[in-house]
């Protein structure tokens, strides 16, 4: 008998293998999307990466809970897991920098009402 060759008049028919793989879980997926999207929402005064990032960082711990709760009936643990960790860190970071620019906005009302600012040429 051939192993490999030519079974049931198909030639080069080859058994099927593998093993069953679960579905991934829907948060998982829309988890790993936010926690990404929130890197470049940065850029927007940090306000639409820290939105981002929270939604991506509540989805994903959700969703890791359903899955383990589902005794192996859902898969994608690893993409929740990628996609509160991506949230947690952009979120983070769009946090500091909105906190840093309304920092510098504080101070340069400061220092404009007190007179520090541009000086104005004198006559």
């Amino acid at each position: 008998p051939h192993l490999w060759g030519p079974r049931d008049g198909v030639a080069g028919a080859v058994p099927a293998y593998g093993y069953y793989q679960p579905p991934n879980d829907g948060m998982a997926i829309t988890s790993l999307v936010f926690g990404i999207a929130a890197f470049p929402a940065i850029c927007f005064y940090g306000v639409p990466a820290v939105a981002l990032g929270l939604t991506a960082l509540i989805l994903g711990r959700m969703s890791l809970g359903k899955i383990r709760a589902s005794g192996g009936a859902l898969g994608g643990g690893g993409l929740a897991q990628a996609g509160w960790i991506t949230g947690l860190v952009a979120g983070s970071l769009g946090l500091i920098y909105g906190a840093f620019l309304l920092g510098v906005l504080i101070l340069v009302l400061v220092a404009a009402s007190q007179g520090l600012g541009i000086p104005s040429p004198t006559p």
